[in-house]
């Protein structure tokens, strides 16, 4: 599913859209968003997991600058464990796994939770054929 398609399914200011999906068991997210807005995401995500659900992340490191390192902050804040960390052979790439540990909040009331950003012509999707 694609950012278009899943904002058509899922407008983010909609609560009873989110009421009628599951609770999450797990969730793949790559990361590219500033202190504030990852903050944002990853609290969020209390709303969305049930207890025990995991979150698979990336995150590019870049300047010198070690990304993955707040992203593995913000979880521990937010009641997630670390699972698993790992870099890239490179080095400029961080892997994480963290389970949630807390009980999944109820859903407030009128709070768009986040936001589907980005130009969606940037990405090309790869396919490999034989």
């Amino acid at each position: 599913m694609d950012a278009t398609m899943a904002m058509q399914l899922f407008p983010p200011t909609i609560q009873e859209q989110y009421q009628q999906i599951s609770l999450l068991r797990a969730v793949s997210l790559a990361i590219c968003l500033g202190v504030a807005e990852l903050k944002r995401l990853i609290e969020n995500l209390s709303f969305l997991a049930k207890t025990g659900s995991f979150a698979i992340w990336t995150r590019g490191h870049t300047d010198g600058i070690s990304h993955s390192d707040i992203v593995r902050q913000v979880f521990r804040a937010a009641e997630f464990e670390e699972v698993d960390f790992k870099l890239t052979p490179t080095g400029d790439m961080g892997v994480g796994i963290h389970r949630y540990l807390g009980e999944g909040l109820p859903l407030p009331q009128d709070q768009q939770l986040f936001v589907f950003s980005g130009d969606p012509n940037k990405y090309k999707h790869v396919s490999i054929s034989k």
